[in-house]
């Protein structure tokens, strides 16, 4: 019986440091920042595709919206 109640004692701690534990997964992205919103515009596709094109080429982890943002934030600094 003693073993029995010693099980589920090792049970419950096991489930109480799992929820401690940092989840591992893809990270949070854009999509669930607050600071950030989804919008949609018409662009030449030329210009995207060659945008694209030279980001891959650069090499960095930005993407097409960390471009057009950057872009926005140097506009409106003017």
């Amino acid at each position: 019986m003693e073993d029995l109640h010693n099980t589920e004692t090792t049970v419950k701690e096991d489930s109480s440091t799992n929820n401690t534990q940092k989840k591992v997964g893809r990270p949070k992205g854009k999509r669930s920042n607050p600071n950030y919103t989804q919008i949609s515009t018409f662009i030449n596709k030329e210009n995207y595709e060659s945008a694209k094109i030279r980001l891959i080429k650069e090499g960095k982890k930005r993407d097409f919206g960390d471009l057009v943002d950057e872009l926005l934030e140097q506009w409106l600094s003017d």
